[in-house]
Formats: structure tokens, C-alpha cells, sequence
């Protein structure tokens, strides 16, 4: 009972940070620190991040202390909350440290592996129908995202840990690279490489919006878009597989889109995957040694 106690007064004081709560503790306090070190105009963006670090801080004192399902629908809605907040945050803080943008190595790149970057060959079958049609795949993402979260917050334990956990970590690893290389996209850093702007109706304008008003202005390298949608379809396929078939050809017509739309340097979209073959491959083994460690419990029971 003692020492149960003490657990418990351990776990208050500091609570048991999952990798990516820690990742994200990490990267606001690193930003916090760039801030702080190198730029003394930032006063503004300083104390926002400090209030929201210590709001996030507070949240997982307050989880940490809840078991069973109710804890982990709480951890949810925190995690996804500081990944709401600090997305719209990372363009601000790179605007503030004045990182130099790296599209000029990027597509660099594009053009070593592809001759030219495909966005520019892309240009060649635009259309106002095809316009619009990738327009609404590339909105399918955000839909698509909400629709899991809802879904996941109504699982059991067990299936909102694994969807959050991977999903967190995904967009930890996100943010990372978008304060570390920071770019803007072939569409806004080389509009001279293209001979024409879009035409479309309703789904090209509703897009060109949310981009414009809501997205990261830098946060080009990864494609977020793709490795999240990689991850919503790797939960899907795993334990809901009817969304999975729905959901397979919007997001198919995504991953062109972020090309076709000029948002992104093909570059992006290698490391997207790049970063989820990684994500996969240790939730993978996660999972097989969570099994194998199930399996052997009722055989050391018995002994």
C-alpha cells in the first residue's frame, strides 16, 4: 500500500510521458529557447508558447493521474489539441528565427531524380473539372482526420492508445522537420516556372482558402497531408477496414494533388513515406511484442 502510494505521488509530480508527449514537450521548449537566445522582438511569441506549454504540461499531470478508458480519451483530446495549436505555431516561429528557406535544395532534388520537379509537368493536363476534383481530395485529408479522431474517442482503451500514439508521433516528427527545413512550396517560391494560375469552381476556391487561412505557410517538407493520411489508413486497415476501401481513392487523388496543386516538391512526398514506412515498422514491432507478451502471461500464471 506504501509503495503504491508513492507511485501514485511520483506519477502527480511527474507524469509518465508517452514518445511523442515527450517529443512535443521537446519541441516547444526547444522553440521556446531558439526564441529566447536569438531574438529578443519575440516577446509576443514567447509567451505564447510558454502558456501553452504549461497548459499541455498541466493536462498531462491531470491524465497521468487517470486509468482505464476515461484517461485515455482525456490524453486524446490534449495531445490533439497541442497538435492543433502548435502546427499553426511553427510558421510563426519560423518567421521569427528568420530560417532560410531550403526550396531551392529541395528542388534541386526534384530535379536530379525527375528532370524537372512534377508540378511543372503536371501543368500540362490542368483542367477546371480535374481542378476541382483534386481540390476535394486534397480537402478529404482534413475531413478525414476529424472523422478518425471522433471514431477513435468512442474505442476502446487499447485502440485509441495505438491510433494516438501513432498518429502523434507521426506529426511530431512533422513539426521537427518543418523548424529544421523550412520551405514554402514550388506554387509560392518559383511561380515563374509555371505559365498559368488555376481555374476552377467551389471545391478549387473552398480549398484555396483553408490553404490560404489555416495552413503552415513553411510546412512544406514532409508532406504531412500524405504521411498522416498513410497512418489514418494503416488504423483503418487494421481495425476498420470498410473506411479503409472508402477512403483509398481520395486518397490516391491526394497524393497527386499535393503535386498537381504545387503545394509540394515530389522530395516531400519520398520522405512522407519514408517517415511512415519508419512510424510502421516500430508500431509493427510494438504490437508483436505486446502479443508475444500476452501469449506468455497465462503460461508464467500457471507455473
Amino acid at each position: 500500500m506504501e509503495a503504491a502510494g508513492k507511485d501514485s505521488a511520483r506519477s502527480f509530480i511527474v507524469p509518465r510521458l508517452r514518445v511523442h508527449e515527450a517529443s512535443f514537450l521537446a519541441l516547444g521548449t526547444g522553440a521556446l529557447i531558439a526564441l529566447r537566445v536569438g531574438h529578443g522582438q519575440s516577446s509576443g511569441l514567447r509567451a505564447e508558447i510558454g502558456i501553452g506549454l504549461l497548459l499541455y504540461s498541466c493536462a498531462l499531470l491531470i491524465v497521468s493521474r487517470k486509468d482505464g478508458l476515461a484517461g485515455e480519451r482525456m490524453r486524446l483530446v490534449a495531445n490533439y489539441l497541442f497538435t492543433f495549436w502548435f502546427y499553426g505555431a511553427t510558421s510563426r516561429i519560423t518567421h521569427a528565427l528568420g530560417t532560410p528557406t531550403f526550396d531551392g535544395k529541395l528542388l534541386a532534388c526534384d530535379e536530379w531524380l525527375f528532370g524537372k520537379t512534377p508540378a511543372v509537368s503536371l501543368e500540362a493536363f490542368a483542367r477546371p473539372w480535374l481542378t476541382d476534383l483534386l481540390s476535394a481530395c486534397y480537402l478529404s485529408y482534413l475531413i478525414y482526420l476529424q472523422i478518425v479522431v471522433i471514431w477513435a474517442f468512442g474505442q476502446p482503451q487499447k485502440v485509441i492508445q495505438r491510433f494516438g500514439a501513432s498518429m502523434f508521433t507521426g506529426f511530431a516528427a512533422g513539426f521537427l522537420t518543418y523548424l529544421l527545413i523550412p520551405a514554402l512550396g514550388p506554387g509560392a517560391a518559383f511561380p515563374s516556372l509555371f505559365s498559368s494560375t488555376f481555374h476552377g469552381g467551389l471545391p478549387a476556391a473552398i480549398n484555396d482558402s483553408v490553404v490560404t487561412r489555416g495552413a503552415a505557410i513553411y510546412g512544406t517538407f514532409p508532406s504531412l497531408h500524405l504521411l498522416m493520411t498513410l497512418l489514418l489508413l494503416d488504423n483503418d486497415w487494421r481495425v476498420c477496414r470498410a473506411r479503409f476501401w472508402i477512403m483509398l481513392g481520395p486518397s490516391i487523388g491526394l497524393t497527386v494533388s499535393t503535386m498537381y496543386l504545387r503545394y509540394h516538391y515530389a522530395t516531400d512526398l519520398i520522405a512522407a513515406v519514408a517517415y511512415f514506412l519508419v512510424i510502421h515498422a516500430l508500431f509493427t514491432r510494438h504490437d508483436q511484442r505486446s502479443r508475444l507478451q500476452r501469449c506468455r502471461r497465462p503460461q508464467t500464471l500457471s507455473r
